[in-house]
């Protein structure tokens, strides 16, 4: 799997509220995912300058967990986090449908929490996690992740 071309921005002040520290991703080039449903393919696409957090795993549970904000989990962690910033309602021709011939946009596509939540857990499986860590990483956003 692909992972997103981003860069380390430090945030000012205002910004260190929304993402909790004193740093987020950036976004340098558009994100493309593909996947198959079934015999559809899907596309999602996340524009360059997209700001995130990355996985948000404590510092202290980094050994623990054999998890971080960045490696195999960052193209999931982005994903995750797109939905989450538009309460799982995606911005119309986000996501795409392949129709044999050309990629076609989807209009009103709404995810559950749940359904957004089982995408990271689905690609975090797709980049080849140790079971183990994509459990740890599922079970943690299920519990801490912000409801909507």
């Amino acid at each position: 799997m692909n992972q997103p071309v981003n860069t380390v921005v430090l945030a000012t002040p205002e910004e260190q509220g929304s993402f909790g520290l004193g740093w987020f991703y950036l976004l340098t080039e558009d994100y493309r995912y593909s996947w198959f449903a079934g015999d559809t393919k899907y596309r999602l696409t996340i524009r360059k300058g997209f700001r995130w957090d990355g996985a948000s795993v404590p510092r202290l549970a980094w050994s623990v967990s054999g998890l971080t904000p960045d490696g195999p989990i960052r193209a999931a962690a982005l994903v995750h986090d797109f939905g989450y910033r538009h309460d799982g309602v995606w911005p119309d021709g986000v996501i795409e449908v392949f129709d044999g011939d050309q990629w076609q946009p989807i209009k009103n596509v709404v995810w559950s929490r749940k359904e957004t939540d089982s995408f990271f857990r689905w690609m975090m499986t797709d980049a080849d996690m140790p079971e183990g860590q994509v459990n740890r990483a599922f079970k943690a956003v299920r519990l801490f992740a912000r409801r909507w």
